[in-house]
């Protein structure tokens, strides 16, 4: 499945690779650190759309919208906590 960013060009989840010539610490790397700001744009859009959806007088969709936003903040503190155990193995080569 692919979706559009915000300047409207498909982006597929597929293509989300960082190069062959990096080693597979590298590539965690970039992938985390990538993957981290695109849920931020996502999380940004879901909370737009809850705020849309309460003034349109559909509170339950609002709820639901704002509930996806903090379940994707979530996955980046994830994100973020392995980025952090990657960058300190780093150290350890």
């Amino acid at each position: 499945m692919s979706h559009h960013n915000s300047r409207h060009e498909p982006h597929s989840h597929d293509r989300h690779d960082a190069g062959d010539e990096l080693s597979p610490k590298e590539k965690l790397l970039k992938l985390l650190e990538h993957w981290m700001k695109h849920n931020e744009g996502h999380a940004q859009t879901y909370r737009q759309w809850a705020e849309t959806a309460g003034a349109q007088s559909m509170p339950e969709v609002a709820l639901r919208l704002q509930e996806a936003a903090e379940v994707t903040v979530a996955v980046n503190r994830q994100f973020e906590a392995a980025l952090k155990c990657l960058r300190k193995t780093e150290g350890e080569k």
